[in-house]
């Protein structure tokens, strides 16, 4: 259903936990492959916030339904950075799912 507004690919990333030998653990990002999505803008009173210390900036992108994304994972669409997922919700048709993303 909302297809055609998916106007760009990003790749997943998920987070992969391996003991470190010392009693903790290293955590490296592995693809998770790519999807098509479509990364929004900021608000322009979070742009305007955003300018403070300190202060946090969220995007959100859509994705269609059936979407694998996951909170924790990072998004990559081949720009200068990476946006991290901090939550997923989808609408009540199950038509796409929307990740908030910093």
């Amino acid at each position: 259903m909302i297809g055609h507004l998916l106007n760009t690919t990003v790749t997943v990333y998920r987070p992969a936990f391996a003991a470190d030998g010392r009693g903790g653990r290293t955590t490296t990002f592995v693809s998770q492959g790519t999807i098509r999505a479509m990364v929004g803008q900021p608000t322009a009173a979070e742009g305007a916030i955003a300018g403070r210390d300190g202060a946090m900036l969220t995007t959100p992108v859509h994705f269609a339904y059936s979407a694998d994304v996951r909170r924790g994972d990072e998004l990559d669409a081949g720009g200068p950075r990476r946006l991290r997922v901090l939550g997923v919700v989808s609408d009540s048709r199950r038509t796409y799912k929307r990740a908030d993303c910093e």
